[in-house]
């Protein structure tokens, strides 16, 4: 599975956004590379069927060799536990060979699931 098709699944780039607007709230205003801040507004669009991050009216491409390293971490993160979403301990004893996911997003993943299934579903 890859970005863009991760993104069509429904729940997928609404949390994304949740989680972008949360992170542009509390971190301060760093240099993530020369046309980028950290805090500048991101979100996730969808434009002819293909997933964009806008930055500040820009749009990028997303895909595996994006610059964003906090969305490829977000991103990586929901594919891994989409992989394992109906095996858990499969995926916990597998996560060590994942480099680049969030722990603590994945575990919140896990707990969604494990008290509210319908949240993932079509």
């Amino acid at each position: 599975m890859n970005y863009q098709d991760v993104l069509q699944i429904s729940y997928v780039s609404i949390l994304v956004n949740l989680i972008l607007r949360t992170d542009n709230k509390t971190k301060n205003r760093s240099c993530v590379n020369r046309h980028t801040y950290s805090n500048d507004l991101k979100q996730i669009i969808k434009k002819d069927n293909i997933y964009y991050l806008e930055v500040n009216n820009d749009l990028m491409y997303i895909n595996e060799n994006m610059k964003d390293e906090d969305i490829k971490k977000i991103l990586n993160t929901i594919i891994y536990f989409e992989k394992f979403k109906n095996y858990p301990l499969e995926g916990y004893i597998k996560r060590n060979l994942e480099k680049n996911i969030d722990e603590k997003l994945l575990t919140s993943l896990q707990l969604q699931m494990i008290t509210n299934k319908y949240y993932f579903e079509n």
